[in-house]
């Protein structure tokens, strides 16, 4: 590693290859970004792709044009949008995260809303809903999957809320439509879902609770679901 970067305010730097990378305020690196961890506090982008072997964490708003590869913890605290994929080995969403390709973690967990343009896939997948949060995914993947309403489950969405420099920024939630998760396919080992919208769940264990919303539903070991607040097309034992 060469050198340490940090942008105080407002400013931007060549992409390279660095240690720890900090933006507190409005920064931007200008090309491919090889660090061991890199913040953004405030607003940030890298145009281009990036590598941060420890972490890559996003208190505000950020953006990766390219895409995250071979990194450690990626977490987005506010908004987050990334161009490409993403392959890390912790990926966790408080807010809104965007994603154009696939995201793949051994750990994944997303709140509130967002969307994945791919596959998510991870040995472990969380995604918790609030009220009036849709998050779009394109496919789920992994062996331990599960989808939830938060406690409190279709009672008020408190939101979330960070500061960054003295100046507060988040999502006031409110009360509203119970949030669900569209989806076309997930596959898995052991599947917990509620609020859920797909053409096909398929899974070993297979747990189906209320508002969901899915064309065909197989399994190979048994299936549990609540048939009174779900509707469900079909149900298969392979």
């Amino acid at each position: 590693m060469n050198n340490n970067i940090n942008i105080n305010g407002s400013g931007s730097v060549a992409g390279g290859t660095y240690d720890t990378v900090t933006i507190n305020g409005s920064g931007r690196v200008n090309g491919d970004l090889v660090c061991h961890s890199m913040t953004i506090n405030g607003s940030g982008a890298v145009h281009g792709n990036l590598k941060a072997a420890g972490s890559f964490t996003i208190n505000g708003s950020g953006r990766v044009d390219g895409s995250i590869t071979e990194s450690g913890s990626v977490a987005i605290n506010g908004s987050g949008k990334v161009g490409g994929s993403v392959h890390c080995h912790t990926f966790r969403s408080s807010g809104s995260a965007s994603v154009d390709g696939d995201c793949e973690g051994e750990d994944v967990e997303l709140s509130g809303g967002g969307h994945i343009g791919g596959l998510l896939n991870g040995e472990k997948v969380r995604i918790h809903l609030y009220n009036n949060n849709h998050p779009k995914i394109g496919s789920i993947g992994g062996s331990d999957i599960q989808v939830k309403h938060r406690p409190g489950g279709n009672g008020n969405n408190p939101g979330w809320h960070i500061k960054i420099l003295g100046i507060e920024i988040g999502s006031s939630g409110g009360s509203g439509e119970p949030g669900y998760l569209e989806t076309d396919t997930i596959e898995g080992d052991v599947i917990d879902l509620a609020y859920t919208r797909a053409n096909r769940v398929s899974g070993r264990v297979v747990k189906i609770g209320a508002g969901c919303m899915i064309g065909r539903v197989e399994y190979t070991e048994s299936a549990e679901i609540d048939r009174e607040n779900s509707e469900i097309g079909e149900t298969v034992q392979l």
